[in-house]
């Protein structure tokens, strides 16, 4: 489980991670999606990691074998280990919109958050639902998966790519950052 920021985790992280930010639901997320009689190994920044561990271990989280010692700079030169991914702003994605580019916006929010106020087009899949129904996910188009602030479109990133997706994005700053740029929503 890679618990630093979005940013770093898109500029390198351990292939298959999870990512769920410390900074997020961190407690929520793990304890919903995490296999738990799987042993995790944290990635976390400097003097975080007994954080994690103990955060998890709140809710039931026992599995902790450990944490990589000296982050993920210890295995960062490591191309058989290490995977990348990509971050987008939401002006990068509103130049793409506009452009008529073919993509998807792949809206992992709750149903309300959804219903509330919504990218035109944008397909709506849960994060919660996202395990279950992971193969209704475009394979063959880029895809930009947006949150609220761009921790759990980040977390739906890791584990489309442990299904073996490459065609994605993380929107940055999420509904928030879109909101915020004065672009206009859908209501459901």
């Amino acid at each position: 489980v890679d618990t630093r920021e979005a940013g770093d985790f898109a500029a390198g992280t351990i292939r298959g991670a999870w990512h769920v930010p410390l900074s997020g639901s961190f407690a929520t997320w793990t304890g919903a999606l995490l296999d738990l009689d799987k042993p995790v190994v944290v990635v976390a920044d400097a003097g975080r990691e007994e954080e994690a561990t103990v955060r998890m271990a709140r809710i039931g989280i026992d599995t902790v074998v450990g944490y990589l010692d000296g982050g993920f700079a210890a295995v960062a030169d490591r191309a058989d280990a290490v995977q990348t991914s990509r971050n987008v702003d939401v002006a990068t994605l509103r130049q793409k919109i506009d452009a008529g580019e073919q993509l998807v916006v792949l809206d992992v929010r709750t149903p309300g958050e959804f219903e509330a106020g919504h990218i035109d087009g944008a397909q709506h899949l849960p994060l919660i639902q996202l395990q279950s129904r992971w193969s209704e996910v475009p394979k063959d188009v880029p895809v930009y998966l947006i949150c609220r602030s761009g921790h759990r479109s980040s977390t739906a990133l890791s584990y489309l790519v442990q299904q073996g997706l490459d065609n994605l994005n993380n929107v940055l700053g999420g509904m928030s950052a879109w909101s915020e740029a004065g672009t206009a929503c859908s209501n459901a």
